[in-house]
């Protein structure tokens, strides 16, 4: 007899978990701490929080005309395009400032060409040379190209040439037939003649002709007279320490007074005097050491020590600093209001209390 064996089978036995039904009809039921969560439905705890979005702060309304805008560029072309045969102008705003251009077409001086003004691509004035072509010139006035042909250019003048007893008048006529004028004229002291003559025939200009003695210039000519007498006085000659005024009749015959005044700081008189040809002139001067100037002139104040170059920069004038030749004397403030002077060598000039 044979023998049989036997092999056990192994059943592995999940023991089952009852779920009410309760914990998945989608509402709160009792005992429930949320929607089939919680109680007998446990665990299902979920934290729920809400992401607030951050506020915006608003913008500012940008209204136009209300001064918070840039200027936006205008130009308009009163022809609308670069027509040589019409004569126009341009005229707009710069956006950098909102002010207001206008240019015009023009000729150039030969005739041969119009200086036409257009537009550009950023809105701003254009001035294109463009040529007449045969059989046309641009005739100033006109400002646009014509039928016509360009003349001999011309050159006159009335008085013969270089008169001084005569007044004359220059006229030059350009090759489109614009002219241009010239008189003789007067210095202001009445000495010479300021001659206006041709220069062949490209244009005018100026010389001078000296009157002879006993004459004067007079409405473009010399004619007998003694020219205005000119005077300056100075009630205290080159003195800083002393206000002073400078007074008297300049070549044209008008009358002058200055008076010496004070800088804003204090620190400087601003002293006039006459030079050797009896002009007015005014130089800055530094009040001394322990001085301010007070009413026009520099005067002692005791105690009072003002040092606006602390860092004693040669190259910088600072109150009190002074020149001796070309050395430099700089003021020096100390703590008791007491004053003391470095002194440098300058390498070049000394001048008014500075290196140069």
């Amino acid at each position: 007899m044979g023998t049989v064996t036997v092999k056990p089978t192994i059943t592995t036995i999940t023991p089952s978990i009852s779920v009410p039904l309760t914990c998945k009809n989608g509402k709160k039921d009792f005992g429930e701490t949320g929607i089939d969560c919680g109680g007998k439905c446990a665990p299902c705890k979920t934290t729920t929080f809400t992401i607030q979005p951050a506020s915006q702060p608003k913008l500012p309304q940008i209204t136009p005309g209300s001064g918070t805008t840039q200027p936006q560029p205008s130009c308009t072309d009163s022809d609308q395009s670069n027509d040589p045969t019409i004569a126009g102008s341009v005229s707009g705003t710069y956006s950098s400032n909102g002010n207001s251009f206008r240019a015009w077409d023009t000729c150039s001086s030969d005739g041969r060409y119009v200086i036409e003004t257009i537009c550009d691509s950023n809105n701003l004035p254009q001035f294109i040379s463009t040529p007449c072509g045969e059989g046309h010139i641009c005739k100033q006035g006109e400002h646009a190209c014509q039928s016509g042909t360009l003349q001999e250019p011309t050159c006159t003048d009335s008085d013969g040439g270089d008169n001084a007893s005569v007044a004359g008048t220059v006229t030059k006529q350009n090759a489109n037939g614009g002219v241009q004028t010239g008189k003789d004229g007067c210095d202001p002291r009445g000495i010479y003649v300021l001659e206006a003559y041709c220069d062949g025939t490209s244009a005018i200009k100026v010389k001078y002709l000296a009157c002879p003695t006993g004459e004067i210039c007079k409405d473009g000519a010399c004619q007998p007279g003694s020219p205005p007498e000119i005077s300056c006085t100075d009630t205290d000659g080159l003195d800083k320490n002393t206000a002073g005024t400078v007074s008297g009749k300049n070549g044209s015959g008008a009358t002058f007074s200055s008076t010496d005044h004070c800088s804003a700081d204090g620190l400087f008189v601003h002293e006039y005097f006459c030079k050797p040809d009896k002009t007015p002139f005014s130089e800055k001067l530094p009040c001394g050491a322990g001085q301010l100037c007070q009413d026009g002139a520099c005067r002692d104040s005791p105690n009072i020590c003002i040092d606006t170059d602390p860092n004693n920069n040669p190259m910088v004038q600072g109150g009190g600093d002074y020149c001796e030749g070309q050395q430099l004397y700089q003021l020096n403030c100390q703590p008791d209001g007491t004053q003391t002077f470095s002194v440098t060598t300058c390498s070049g000039q000394c001048v008014n209390g500075e290196c140069h």
